[in-house]
């Protein structure tokens, strides 16, 4: 049994994640920035990282891992996301713009992004991406969604 702790006193996820946006060249955004200590001393975190593309993401990677690593932070589970029409002259989203999701759903599925891992856009919009395509097999889910409700409601929760 793995047990979640809170995020460890000496670790400024604010501060980290601007350093991360100045130090890696190639990351525009980040959002869904979470980090946390297991029982014990090791530290891990998650986060969804934007940039222009897969092939830029894949050379960008590594630097993004050994980042945390020298942050001390030695586990963490990166969710790439993709917007190829940023300009090169900006490298950075402003602030709201990096909040939103941009995983991709068909605008005609509307469980779609309510299931997505971050949600549908905080402003009520549907995802950047929702209009290019209209693809059912676009919308990345998370896996059974109805089990997950049920966790989350504290149904599946077993009492020994």
């Amino acid at each position: 049994l793995i047990l979640l702790q809170t995020v460890p006193t000496h670790i400024q996820v604010d501060a980290i994640e601007r350093r991360l946006l100045a130090k890696v060249d190639g990351v525009i955004g980040v959002h869904e920035f979470h980090v946390w200590q297991l029982a014990g001393d090791r530290i891990i975190a998650s986060a969804h990282i934007r940039c222009r593309n897969l092939s830029e993401y894949m050379k960008i990677a590594e630097q993004v891992k050994e980042f945390f690593h020298n942050e001390g932070i030695h586990s963490t589970t990166i969710q790439p996301e993709f917007i190829e029409d940023v300009p090169e002259n900006n490298n950075l989203l402003e602030p709201e713009q990096s909040e939103d999701c941009v995983l991709d759903c068909p605008k005609t599925d509307s469980s779609c992004a309510q299931s997505t891992c971050c949600g549908p856009s905080k402003q009520g919009r549907e995802s950047p991406l929702a209009v290019i395509s209209e693809s059912q097999f676009n919308c990345r889910q998370r896996t059974n969604a109805a089990r997950l409700n049920e966790l989350e409601k504290g149904s599946l929760l077993a009492t020994a």
